[in-house]
């Protein structure tokens, strides 16, 4: 019989190969042949969803889903799903492949397999008709939703579903290997604090939106940029609830945040207590879009503020509820951005804007922004706002 050693990578982050101990038998039918599958992983933790603790180069954690293994043409040979409860025929224990020291065997996996495929933590994506016999490609088509990629009272990286495929190779005659990179399909764009400079005298954000994204993605990451949800200056739809997508939005009519240094800054409420509170949001990435429609979809930040008052030739002036400001692009090191990649945490720094960015329909006048950009492990990217 022949064995694989599977490895897989929490992102970048490669994991040492360990014994086994777990044999997981199939009911399909097989060649006899067989591979060891050891996957090593740290668990993450999560924290609350918008006004949440700064993600950095964390550890990504494995969670409940499926191992795939393909012929070269893509056919899947053997399928074996991750479980939290005791495993049975064509199921693994999630504690098991989880463990650094012992990890888990599969056996009767055919010696013809030369690709081997995780999706996890993706529970709603339904697998069941994906079966040995199929095309790969059955798998890659099914599509992820935003709500995969948090729940109500989450919005840090635990949750975001996790892909990644690896190349089988003969290590002996009865020994295969894979190393698979275990990635997010998500990214996450942070937003740390606002600061109202030259003419503006006082303000409140009564909104914080992303627009311009994807609701839905398939775990290829192959989208068309026509399917993008761009509300682009019809200011109706900035409000609270955002048409469902409340995972994109950050809103209190009384006023988001706090002040920072000075009066005209806001940075997120820090309770808890937070090393580094930011508001923040999982998106999905642009990179699978067509290279010449990537700057269409690329990602917006609409901040509706209320109650602004500024400077007019030496006259304080009040503007009429409501106004917008619109970050519309990203720098990094003054490089504008072009795209927005997978595994990827974009974060802002303070997004500083002045009266001639303000407008009372969004996306009409807009600013860059700086970012930090960092891969996760998650890989989180640090931008400046573009008006």
């Amino acid at each position: 019989m022949k064995s694989i050693k599977f490895f897989a990578m929490a992102a970048i982050a490669a994991l040492a190969l360990s014994s086994c101990s777990k044999e997981i038998n199939s009911n399909n039918p097989a060649d006899g042949k067989s591979k060891v599958v050891v996957l090593k992983v740290v668990q993450a933790t999560g924290e609350t969803r918008a006004e949440a603790d700064a993600t950095g180069a964390a550890t990504i954690a494995l969670g409940t889903g499926h191992v795939f293994f393909t012929d070269a043409n893509g056919v899947i040979t053997r399928k074996v799903a991750i479980v939290t409860t005791t495993p049975g025929d064509d199921e693994v224990s999630l504690t098991s492949i989880s463990n650094t020291s012992t990890g888990a065997t599969i056996l009767n996996v055919p010696s013809n397999t030369t690709k081997c495929y995780i999706l996890s933590k993706a529970a709603s994506v339904d697998v069941s008709g994906v079966v040995v016999g199929d095309n790969i490609s059955e798998l890659t088509a099914k599509t992820v939703a935003l709500a995969d990629m948090v729940d109500a009272t989450n919005n840090t990286v635990v949750n975001v579903p996790l892909f990644g495929e690896g190349t089988v190779t003969a290590e002996s005659e009865t020994l295969l290997k894979t190393t698979v990179p275990v990635g997010a399909l998500g990214a996450r764009l942070q937003l740390t604090s606002f600061k109202g400079g030259g003419d503006i005298k006082s303000y409140k954000i009564e909104g914080i939106f992303v627009n311009n994204f994807f609701a839905t993605m398939p775990i290829s990451k192959t989208l068309a940029a026509a399917n993008a949800v761009d509300y682009a200056s019809d200011y109706q739809q900035y409000v609270a609830g955002y048409n469902g997508y409340t995972s994109l939005v950050d809103y209190d009519a009384d006023g988001l945040g706090q002040a920072g240094n000075t009066s005209l800054d806001r940075v997120p409420v820090n309770t808890p207590d937070y090393d580094n509170p930011v508001w923040a949001y999982n998106i999905f990435p642009t990179e699978g879009v067509p290279t010449g429609d990537q700057a269409d979809v690329f990602p917006m930040i609409v901040v509706k503020l209320k109650d602004v008052v500024w400077n007019n030739n030496g006259n304080e002036e009040t503007l009429p509820n409501p106004q917008f400001v619109t970050v519309k692009g990203m720098k990094q090191g003054g490089n504008p951005l072009t795209k927005i990649e997978a595994r990827h945490v974009y974060t802002y720094s303070t997004i500083a804007f002045e009266r001639k960015a303000v407008t009372d329909i969004p996306d009409v006048s807009s600013i860059d922004a700086e970012v930090k950009v960092e891969l996760l492990e998650w890989i989180p990217e640090a931008v400046e706002p573009e008006m």
